[in-house]
């Protein structure tokens, strides 16, 4: 017993003992030389607040340059570089059903701006097939609006091919396919409603001449 209680008086006799100034200043050089400039200058709190501030800027710096690129790839044709771009935001934007004919209308106007500017006939050929396929997906599980809704855009679409087969006979043939395409994708009743006023717009003229004939 004796012997514990020196033992606590020698513990809290140490304790009350600080050290000396000399010790305490040649404690912390050696520790100001092993820590990094950096950590000895600024509280952790700054370098914590500093990291975030540059990950806010670096991601909304980001989004910015890839919402410009979405921007400018709109624009881009089969072949170019951008294309890809375009196909992928196209992809994430229009995936509902009543969004498919949108991707109809763009790849008729691709058509028109193949042959327009002139590309390459493997570019023209593509363009065909992506056409084709929009017009396929697009006829899957559509309701009477939608239907209607894609009708008018093909029918808009034979209107335009027509008008610049005359001003680019080099790619008629493709044309002429493309309006193939366009009447593959349209449905029987649509054709039946064609054919019908074909038919009336003969008798009518058959009717005509047969007035001024007599």
């Amino acid at each position: 017993m004796e012997i514990e209680k020196y033992l606590e008086k020698i513990k809290r006799e140490y304790l009350k003992t600080r050290p000396s100034e000399g010790f305490e200043k040649g404690a912390w050089q050696k520790l100001a030389k092993e820590l990094p400039e950096q950590e000895r200058k600024m509280p952790i709190s700054f370098i914590v607040r500093r990291t975030v501030l540059f990950a806010v800027i670096l991601i909304a710096f980001i989004a910015f340059g890839m919402f410009t690129l979405m921007e400018i790839a709109q624009a881009s044709l089969p072949g170019e570089p951008l294309y890809p771009v375009k196909r992928f935001y196209e992809n994430i934007a229009f995936t509902k059903p009543s969004t498919k004919k949108i991707k109809v209308e763009r790849r008729g106007q691709e058509i028109i701006d193949v042959v327009k500017k002139k590309k390459e006939k493997r570019v023209l050929e593509d363009s065909l097939k992506d056409y084709k396929k929009s017009i396929e997906e697009a006829r899957k599980k559509t309701s009477e609006k939608e239907e209607e809704e894609l009708r008018e855009v093909l029918e808009d679409h034979e209107k335009r091919f027509r008008e610049i087969i005359e001003e680019n006979s080099g790619s008629k043939f493709e044309i002429e396919e493309a309006i193939e395409i366009n009447h593959q994708g349209q449905t029987e009743e649509i054709k039946r409603e064609k054919v019908e006023e074909k038919i009336d717009s003969s008798g009518k003229g058959s009717g005509k001449d047969r007035i001024t004939t007599f």
